[in-house]
């Protein structure tokens, strides 16, 4: 499994955090006919990404900042990933070109409400607060170990994966998605 200097990897990770919160900025110059609006081939809206995004958000940031504000542990200089936390990672990550690598099907509690029934600005607004939220739980990642400290899986929760490579798989997935809007937004030109 790969290692990571710590500090290295959290910044990194705000970097593509910071990327994230630039190109939702970008979305939030598009009119609310273009981000609800569904793709020809019958895919999610922006916004419905964008609220399956936020739904995660809900319980990854809440989840990680209550074991980091648990009994203190030292930071440690480096990170070594996890097998599992790993391969959730990689299931996630877009390759090189920017192209989804493996194709998923949505758990049931994380599928967005339909288009019409969504406010596509307040969807924008929570997850660009969630992001500022990521970037502040990463600062404090600084000071903790991000290898002993675990975090249940949403979708398992008996399973725990470690802090640092939950981290990576909540970006990761962010970046997935981001891709799927960019298609999106790109067939309302």
């Amino acid at each position: 499994m790969p290692t990571f200097n710590s500090q290295t990897l959290i910044d990194q990770l705000q970097s593509d955090v910071r990327r994230m919160i630039l190109q939702a900025q970008q979305w939030q110059q598009r009119s609310d006919e273009d981000l609800l609006k569904n793709p020809e081939n019958g895919g999610w809206s922006p916004m419905q990404v964008l609220q399956h995004l936020n739904i995660y958000s809900a319980y990854y940031l809440p989840a990680m900042e209550k074991v980091m504000l648990g009994p203190s542990r030292q930071q440690n200089d480096n990170f070594h990933s996890g097998w599992i936390g790993n391969w959730f990672t990689n299931l996630m990550a877009v390759d090189e070109k920017g192209k989804v690598r493996t194709k998923m099907k949505t758990p049931a509690n994380a599928r967005p409400a339909e288009s019409q029934q969504l406010n596509a600005r307040e969807i924008l607004d929570v997850f660009l607060r969630d992001q500022h939220q990521l970037l502040n739980l990463l600062q404090i990642a600084r000071s903790v170990d991000l290898g002993k400290l675990r975090v249940p899986v949403s979708i398992y929760p008996w399973m725990k994966i470690k802090l640092g490579d939950t981290f990576r798989f909540h970006i990761a997935h962010q970046q997935r998605h981001a891709v799927q809007i960019e298609r999106a937004l790109g067939e309302s030109n």
